[in-house]
């Protein structure tokens, strides 16, 4: 017998067209409960449903996943969220926070202080309704100075020394005729700051004197008669980051230095330095780095 030509293409092609679309039906689900093996040897109308029923059970199984893919997204969100609000410490009531992020350093500050750009400091604060406190931070040298860390100034005694050193020698030295110059260490202590760094909390005491007769004949005669000049204790905080030595320095006048002790201390407990790409500090100016 013999056959036509769409015959033996039917039979050389498994038999029938009903057959070869049950059989792509099975490849698309892709399973092995469905085989294409088995497809081939079977009732077409048994496939077709096989094949319907893989595929609706893998839609259930891809459908029962999404729970547990939006429960794991959660987790991952409110983890990611609380260390983030962790990592953040909002400012004590009535502060403000200062953040340098190119220089590497952060402090709080009472929110009615305002900020002075004219001072040659990093950054200056002054309390508008009294003139004798201030607060300001300094940095030494990127270039001059190669710190590790605060414990490279010696013990909190010898910082304290290093420092009354430096304020009598250079910063508060005078060339006026009859002025001199007096300073003491009231306290000098060391304490691990909330980022795990050292920090040097140092309290000194200047005076300025003047006398009364500046232009009389001799030295002695100069020397008899001393007025105070002005009186103020200095409240440092030391910390080291970048190789550079961070100075938070908040003024007050001594006579009042009992009531803004508190002040001085929540300023300094906040204060904290941190490493930044030393690149970034040379491209902005120092006024428009804070926010």
């Amino acid at each position: 017998m013999q056959l036509s030509t769409s015959q033996a293409f039917t039979l050389a092609n498994g038999g029938g067209t009903t057959h070869n679309h049950a059989n792509r039906r099975c490849w698309l689900s892709r399973s092995s409960s469905c085989p294409i093996s088995e497809c081939s040897t079977s009732d077409s109308a048994s496939t077709s449903d096989s094949c319907k029923y893989d595929i609706n059970l893998r839609r259930r199984d891809l459908l029962s996943l999404v729970p547990r893919i939006s429960l794991a997204a959660g987790l991952v969100a409110t983890s990611i969220y609380t260390h983030v609000a962790a990592a953040f410490t909002p400012p004590p009531p009535g502060y403000r926070l200062h953040v340098d992020k190119l220089d590497g350093y952060s402090f709080t500050y009472p929110d009615a202080w305002v900020l002075v750009t004219s001072s040659g400091n990093d950054v200056f604060y002054r309390n508008p309704f009294n003139i004798d406190e201030n607060l300001f931070v300094d940095l030494s040298s990127p270039s001059s100075s190669r710190y590790e860390t605060v414990a490279d100034l010696g013990t909190p005694d010898e910082a304290a020394a290093r420092i009354l050193n430096k304020y009598l020698e250079q910063e508060f030295m005078s060339t006026r005729i009859g002025i001199r110059r007096e300073g003491k260490v009231i306290s000098a202590n060391s304490r691990t700051g909330s980022d795990g760094q050292q920090y040097v909390d140092l309290a000194i005491r200047m005076t300025s004197f003047s006398s009364k007769n500046p232009y009389r004949a001799t030295q002695a005669e100069v020397m008899t008669s001393y007025g105070v000049e002005w009186d103020r204790v200095l409240c440092t905080t030391l910390g080291v980051a970048n190789k550079r030595l961070y100075e938070l320095r908040f003024q007050t006048a001594f006579d009042t230095f009992e009531t803004s002790r508190a002040l001085a201390q929540t300023i300094a407990s906040t204060f904290v330095v941190r490493e930044v790409d030393a690149t970034q500090g040379q491209q902005m100016p120092s006024s428009l780095r804070a926010f």
